[in-house]
């Protein structure tokens, strides 16, 4: 009696197993799917704000441009005055 309570191993696979195992690989392909849309998503999100960044810093770039050649016109009228 004291056999019926130790650990056995049974070669029987029983369907319970069958469909644990593969909810669970389901599951798991589901979740790798979905993490790769967010990704994707994000990547089209990050390059948006990389493209706006770079047409902000060019439109930036533009403005101290135009500041530098004012200054410039208004350093060489007042060294042509003196």
């Amino acid at each position: 009696m004291a056999h019926d309570n130790d650990w056995h191993l049974d070669k029987r696979l029983s369907i319970g197993h069958i469909v644990t195992t593969l909810t669970v690989l389901i599951g798991i392909m589901l979740y790798a799917t979905d993490m790769d849309k967010r990704l994707s998503l994000q990547e089209q999100r990050l390059e948006s704000l990389n493209a706006q960044y770079h047409s902000r810093e060019q439109a930036l770039n533009k403005r101290l441009d135009k500041i530098d050649e004012k200054l410039d016109r208004l350093i060489e009228r007042n060294i042509a005055r003196k």
